[in-house]
């Protein structure tokens, strides 16, 4: 699979705290699941329970 198909994840991750930020928590915390396991940055799975607390 070539990287203009899967976009790196930080991008989704960026996403995710934009629309959290504006209030539409649970389309960031929808954001968070999709990716899964592959983030390498702790703070991703702080935000990512967070968002799912809400």
């Amino acid at each position: 699979m070539g990287s203009c198909e899967r976009p790196h994840w930080s991008w989704g991750y960026l996403l995710g705290l934009n629309l959290w930020g504006r209030d539409r928590v649970a389309e960031g915390a929808e954001l968070f699941i999709g990716l899964g396991q592959r983030p390498d940055y702790g703070p991703f799975y702080v935000s990512r329970v967070d968002s799912i607390r809400f």
